[in-house]
């Protein structure tokens, strides 16, 4: 409205309407920042009672170990790793993995035991056991 279009004009119509947005920007800011600014203390005891016991350290920590954890049942090799990934992840029996691992449940309770053995002897080397 406050520009007459015409070519010569083109680059002041540019410039007005970036002014108006650039403004128009602003003052929303303004308005936001006035209504947070006007916080009561009920609102920061509230949100004081949101807060929760999770911490990041921890479930990073915890992300790691399960990490390290896999790659090292991955290290076994078959069928080891498929025994220990459906007993201890799925909890599955010995007859239920037997039957998908094409072995008798006495060899996988056997094939768990000795894999648990070497699982502990790959994470006493990287420093995760006793």
């Amino acid at each position: 409205m406050q520009c007459e279009y015409d070519l010569s004009s083109e680059n002041d119509l540019k410039y007005l309407i970036g002014t108006i947005a650039k403004r128009k920007a602003i003052d929303y800011f303004r308005s936001l920042t006035a209504r947070e600014s006007h916080i009561s203390e009920t609102d920061e005891d509230d949100m004081r009672a949101l807060v929760s016991d999770f911490s990041v350290d921890e479930r990073v920590d915890r992300s790691e170990l399960r990490r390290v954890l896999l790659d090292k049942i991955d290290e076994l090799g078959e069928p080891d790793s498929t025994i220990l990934i459906q007993k201890f992840y799925y909890n599955r029996n010995s007859k239920e993995i037997a039957e998908s691992v094409s072995m008798t449940a006495t060899a996988v309770r056997q094939r768990c035991s000795r894999a648990m053995d070497k699982l502990r002897t790959k994470l006493v080397e990287v420093g995760l056991g006793r």
